[in-house]
């Protein structure tokens, strides 16, 4: 072998050791870093176990320390004209409880209020519904939902016939084309009062005993059948009389049956001096025929304040006040109102 393929014996020998040294070299590091791996995917195996033990212990914690929603109905059975309320104690729930019954449109408050409520944890928000049970609603049975927190509470309302009565009345023929008669009264009471029907505040001002807002005598009952003769001869179709009439003194003060909000004073041609205030809730006294107004659209009222006068303005035969009540489109009686014996109290 000559000089020259010695040297390149000799050069490859070493290459080929050097080759095998480095490749034992990155075994043994690859062999390290595994290691290290493994240790460390031990390692974090052994946290996430630990923190899905938490979880689940804080999970357990929290369902032991949960307190689901609790619905409470005034109660079952009803006369036309009444109202039936209901609470929702949110205990640990959030968010707002929602109410579907054939009944009405009723929505919730919220309601610090609310007398006998246990709430848990102390401090958790209680809301209330007014349920509308409309003077000709139906009678029957109807069905109540309440959804919180994802669960729904089912309740069964009976309601039952009130005994109305009649009344046989008769009307100036010149009172009767100036008001109900005339050509845009149908649309001025459409863009003046019928709006509130459909508004409601969103907390409430009513505290106690509702109080008729004048005395005197009842001319006209709630939800009687009214009959209608007028001095030209003429008659009108039979109605419905939607409030109570009171007869009272032209000028004579009267009060705001309970605290709320004015959403509505003006003059209605129908329904003369005209005063709608909502108490909370979508619950609203309305009060008609008045010879003077003494509050407007946005005050806040307190029970008793005076908010105008009685008169004779509009559809009416002489002096009084028609007072009404209504939740959504729904006219009720105001008598358990008045007595205190009202499913609003409960």
């Amino acid at each position: 072998m000559s000089k020259g393929g010695r040297i390149i014996c000799v050069v490859l020998a070493v290459l080929l050791a050097a080759s095998a040294a480095f490749a034992l070299y990155q075994k043994d590091r690859a062999d390290k870093l595994g290691s290290a791996m493994l240790k460390e995917q031990a390692a974090a195996s052994e946290e996430i176990s630990g923190l899905k033990a938490q979880v689940e212990e804080l999970s357990q914690k929290l369902a032991e320390s949960y307190v689901a929603p609790r619905v409470v109905f005034s109660g079952n059975e009803f006369l036309q004209g009444d109202i039936l309320t209901v609470h929702v104690e949110m205990n640990s729930a959030k968010g707002l409880p929602e109410i579907q019954t054939e009944l009405g449109k009723p929505v919730f408050i919220e309601d610090p209020a609310v007398a006998g409520i246990t709430a848990e944890p102390a401090g958790s928000p209680v809301y209330t519904a007014y349920v509308p049970v409309g003077y000709a609603q139906t009678p029957g049975e109807y069905s109540v939902s309440v959804t919180a927190d994802g669960r729904e509470y089912k309740g069964s309302v009976t309601v039952s016939a009130r005994k109305y009565g009649e009344q046989h009345m008769t009307m100036s023929s010149a009172t009767a084309s100036a008001t109900i008669g005339a050509e845009n009264a149908n649309e001025d009471y459409a863009q003046k009062v019928t709006p509130t029907y459909y508004t409601a505040e969103s907390q409430r001002y009513w505290q106690g005993t509702f109080i008729r807002p004048v005395s005197g005598p009842v001319t006209t009952e709630f939800g009687l059948y009214r009959y209608t003769t007028y001095t030209d001869g003429s008659s009108r179709k039979v109605v419905r009389h939607t409030g109570v009439d009171i007869g009272a003194a032209k000028g004579t003060p009267v009060p705001a049956s309970n605290a709320g909000k004015v959403v509505y004073a003006g003059d209605v041609i129908i329904t003369g001096g005209t005063v709608v205030i909502d108490h909370g809730g979508g619950l609203k006294s309305y009060y008609f025929h008045l010879s003077s107004i003494d509050c407007k659209a946005g005050d806040i009222v307190g029970k008793g304040d005076i908010i105008g006068k009685v008169g004779a303005t509009g559809y009416a035969t002489g002096a009084h006040l028609h007072f009404e009540l209504k939740i959504g489109e729904y006219s009720l009686s105001p008598w358990a109102l008045w007595d205190g014996t009202s499913d609003l109290y409960k």
